[in-house]
Order: C-alpha cells, then structure tokens, then sequence
C-alpha cells in the first residue's frame, strides 16, 4: 500500500515457513478462545461452509493444522483456477487509463498510447494476430501513423506483428522508429529475423525516456528474470506501467537460468514494480500494470503476485539450507498452495519447471535462508 508501518527491510513479507511451529499463532488462539484453523484465516473462513471443515479438524497444534491446509478434507473451498483475460482466439480491446489502450490477442498483451503525435505501441504482437491487431489500432486511433514501437523483449511471439503494424499509410511514408535494448537487436540477427523487425534506437542499460503526446514514457532496462533484455514501460501521465514477459499474470514468472534469470531477480522487479505504482485507495485503481497475458493489474495484484514470489523463494531457500535435495523439493510440492491459480501441466512456466528454476537460481548464487532475511 507505499505505507510503512513496521521498521522492516523493504519487500520483507511476514510469514511462517512450513517447517515452522507458528507458535505466535498459536498463542494469539489460546488468548482470544478462537479455534487455531480460524485464526490462520483464508478466504474460506467467510462462509458458513466453513464451519463444517472446522469441526472436522477438532484441535490440532500449528504444523499439523499448516499440513491440513496443505492437503485439505475435500469440503474445504478450492479457489478457482486462474483464467486469461481473454480465451486464445478472442481479441479485446480496452481503454486502460489516459492515453492508453490495452489490445489482448492471442492471449498476450500489446499497449497502445495514441496522441497528437501519433501511435506508441508497445509489443505489436504475433505474426498470426498482425492484421487483427493492426484493425484494432485503426479502430482506436483512426488514421493516425504509428511513430513509435517499443519492443520489452526479443520474443518473437510479443514482436512478430511489427512489419504490418509499421506499414506507412500511404506508399513510401516514414515508418515507426522502433526502441529496444541493444540485445534485442542481437537477438533478432541470430535468429535470422527480417529486417523490418530490427531495432533503430536501441539503449545499452538503465533507462530511456522520450516525451511523446505530451507524455513522459520511461523504458526502464529489467534483466534478470526472463531475458537479459527485457524493459518494461511507464507511461507516467497517464499512470499506466507495461511489463510485458517480466509480470505474465496468469502463470508462474518464466525464470531463464540460461540468460542469468533468477528468482531473487524475480523478486526484485516485482519490487520495482511496486516501487512505480501508486494505488488510489486501499491499493486499489491508482498506477495500472498492464502485464505480458492476462487482465489489467493494480498495485493490490502486483502485491500478490509480489508475496507468491517472495514466499516461494523463502521456503526453498530454508529447504537448501536443511540441505534437501531438488527430487525432495519436488515431493514435498511446495508450491502446491499456489499452483491452482499459477501453476500449469507443461510449458517454461509449468509448476515443475517453476520449482527447477528457483531451486536451481538459488543453488547456483548460494543464497541462504539467513542472506534472504538480512536483505
């Protein structure tokens, strides 16, 4: 919420490991008479339902009411399984807040700012959905030309559709000057891409900021998660952040060991994510966070996603200092409290690839459970 009420390192989440007697929890339920699996809340202690389960449980001491939740008795509440914005072959289009404009297609996110000036567009999208989305830009912006392209990563699935996107209105107009990290550029080239699609301003590390449609637009340099390229754009009148790949919303973050990802990376761009937004109340509306799939967030949801993130980096690295192997990380499910709204059968995002790569992030810096909590 950007209040600061405990004298705490900043991103710290208060919480108990699953190892852990949670024996303030404990002694908060014998003080107050309040039954122990009440007091650990959750969603599902607001129903009358909630009351069955509850006589179920009887008394249980904290680790085993922790292992109850884990493994619950099947009349618990489950909450429902996480769903894109929009289905795969939809296209919606929606006004964002200012200038901004959010286009879903093909379950990935392109931005649009559209002014005086011209078209920004953030991630054109895929080669498949490129005249689609190019009629959704004309539907929104008219007859405006496209001046600027932002790419937040080499994907090409986010940046196949720049060619039709960049098309000039009329024969032998100027095309879109086309921003990206200097290893997007680099990227391309290997893999051979055409040459429309090649960045023409491209930045080293740090920040770019242009003053486009009377607007300040940040392209902030992100590495770490995902590709050693990735940005993400703040749109700072309009209050409208773009992530891209960095935030997908809907899955697990996609931790790329290969191009030095990590989830201690993951974590601290979340943090600079909530670092940026500002909420209008009760953390919610205020900055929009448009992520790479899925629906508009705000700060409340980045925060969520932001403690999802943090909690999993915790229990794995108190795991690696008890000095559990990957196969007993994998057994124990730790994830499992999450994977119904994040989690996923296969795929760079799946919850067993997840596990991998924080497991393995975390082994390969030798990060402790006591280097976690002294940040």
């Amino acid at each position: 919420t950007g209040i600061d009420e405990l004298d705490a390192p900043e991103g710290r989440i208060p919480h108990f490991l699953p190892t852990e007697e949670a024996s303030e929890t404990e002694t908060f339920s014998r003080l107050y008479d309040i039954p122990l699996r009440a007091a650990f809340g959750g969603a599902d202690t607001m129903y009358p339902d909630f009351m069955q389960p509850l006589r179920a449980l009887g008394s249980y001491r904290a680790g085993q009411v922790l292992s109850l939740l884990a493994n619950p008795p099947p009349v618990m509440l489950q909450p429902p399984k996480a769903q894109p914005f929009a289905p795969a072959n939809d296209i919606v289009t929606q006004h964002v807040k200012g200038k901004v404009w959010s286009i879903t297609a093909g379950g990935r996110n392109t931005v649009v700012q559209v002014g005086d000036e011209g078209i920004m567009v953030v991630d054109p999208g895929s080669t498949e959905h490129a005249a689609a989305i190019l009629a959704e830009i004309r539907k929104i912006a008219g007859n405006k030309p496209v001046r600027q392209i932002v790419y937040t990563s080499a994907d090409l699935s986010r940046i196949g559709a720049t060619p039709v996107v960049n098309t000039p209105l009329n024969p032998g107009g100027q095309v879109a000057n086309i921003i990206a990290h200097e290893s997007v550029g680099l990227a391309l080239g290997r893999a051979r891409a055409a040459s429309e699609m090649i960045p023409t301003d491209t930045f080293f590390r740090g920040e770019r900021t242009i003053y486009f449609n009377d607007e300040p637009v940040h392209i902030i340099h992100t590495p770490g998660v995902n590709s050693s390229a990735a940005v993400m754009v703040f749109f700072r009148e309009s209050g409208v952040l773009a992530t891209g790949p960095l935030l997908p919303g809907v899955s697990y973050p996609h931790i790329n060991l290969e191009d030095g990802g990590s989830i201690q990376a993951t974590v601290d761009v979340l943090n600079r994510i909530l670092a940026i937004t500002v909420p209008s109340w009760h953390a919610q509306g205020g900055t929009m966070v448009v992520p790479g799939q899925g629906r508009l967030y705000d700060e409340g949801d980045v925060t969520e996603y932001r403690e999802m993130a943090t909690l999993v980096r915790d229990r794995f690295a108190d795991a690696i200092r008890k000095g559990r192997t990957l196969d007993q990380v994998k057994a124990a499910r730790m994830t499992r409290d999450y994977d119904t709204r994040y989690g996923s059968a296969t795929g760079p995002t799946s919850s067993a690839a997840f596990t991998e790569a924080v497991y393995r992030s975390l082994k390969a810096e030798n990060v402790t459970f006591e280097q976690v909590l002294d940040e």
